[in-house]
């Protein structure tokens, strides 16, 4: 009962027609996915931002240009434009790199200072929400990176939050005297 070398053939070379198609179909999901966006920061948005000396209220207009941005990609998704949706999340997303770098490096040392990471960070929070929301309905094409971006927005906030727990937020105490 052996099988024929004809057969032997037949089933091989299916078996390798087998293994080429399901390789074509497994590599046509790479192809679908949307490049992510060029982070960036407009000119005229980061003139405005270094135009600004106090860093409350460049912490407010960073979170205005923000949702300025993120409404533009708001309105372009219910349009279905998802290539001009990726554009603004790019400038969303150098927007809060951008803002994230300058309050960490901005001095923290006057008393207001946790408010401005306070004030962001509840900003953030909103932001995440409404990104969350774009999540929801989008085509797989261009689902990776909003993923990826909810995630920065989330990362955004833990970094925000991190200088009002750390250990600097209390003021060093004098020793107290040892009682004997």
């Amino acid at each position: 009962m052996g099988i024929t070398r004809a057969a032997e053939t037949l089933l091989l070379s299916s078996v390798f027609v087998l293994v080429l198609v399901s390789a074509a179909f497994a590599q046509t999901g790479l192809d679908d996915i949307a490049p992510p966006p060029v982070q960036v920061v407009h000119k005229e948005d980061l003139e405005k931002l270094n135009a600004e000396q106090e860093t409350k209220s460049r912490v407010q207009l960073s979170i205005g240009l923000m949702s300025s941005r993120l409404n533009e990609a708001e309105q372009a998704y219910g349009k279905t434009d998802y290539d001009d949706m990726f554009v603004a999340f790019g400038q969303f997303q150098g927007l809060l790199n951008y803002s994230l770098d300058f309050l960490s490096k901005a001095d923290n040392s006057k008393g207001k200072a946790l408010d401005n990471f306070r004030k962001f960070e509840l900003a953030l929070k909103g932001f995440q929400t409404r990104l969350e929301l774009i999540h929801r309905e989008l085509p797989l094409r261009w689902e990776e990176y909003t993923r990826k971006l909810i995630k920065s927005v989330r990362d955004g906030r833990a970094k925000a939050l991190e200088p009002m727990f750390g250990s600097t937020v209390l003021p060093d105490r004098p020793n107290k005297p040892e009682y004997k």
